[in-house]
This record gives structure tokens, sequence and C-alpha cells, in this order.
């Protein structure tokens, strides 16, 4: 199984950095984006830069406001 990893120190509140890793709509402004509402138990289609015209499906499978998210091959961590 592949699995990618990257992590970084953000300045700023959970709550700021959460608004702006749920907003789906905006994350256009700053990567490839994403098409579906970020939500528990949601699917979503990602699009990235380096396979242009493809959407990833993928799964909200765990979801905790402003601390952890988790996508289906995908795992994002807040640490607060």
């Amino acid at each position: 199984m592949k699995f990618y990893e990257a992590t970084a120190d953000i300045q700023a509140p959970p709550e700021t950095i959460w608004a702006v890793l749920t907003d789906a709509p905006g994350m256009t402004g700053w990567d490839s984006g994403v098409e579906g509402t970020i939500a528990p138990g949601a699917k979503i289609k990602v699009h990235v830069k380096a396979n242009p015209g493809r959407a990833f499906p993928v799964k909200v499978t765990d979801f905790e406001p402003a601390r952890r998210m988790v996508w289906s091959g995908c795992d994002l961590e807040i640490h607060t």
C-alpha cells in the first residue's frame, strides 16, 4: 500500500485552520480543489495538479472538529 504523510507547524488557532481545511469551495484559491462537502461520512472528489483532469474519490472516515480529519487513504491531523 502506498502511503503519503506531511506535517506542518502553523501559527494559528485550530479553529482558524479547521475553517480553511473544511471549506471545499475555497480550496481552489490555494489548491486544485475538492468537490463536495467535507463532513463526517461524506464522499468527496479531490483534484490535484499532478494529475489534471482526474478526480480522486475519497470518503471522510473520521471527523473531530478542530482536531482531526481522516479521508480514506489520507490522514490529516490537527493537534491542539
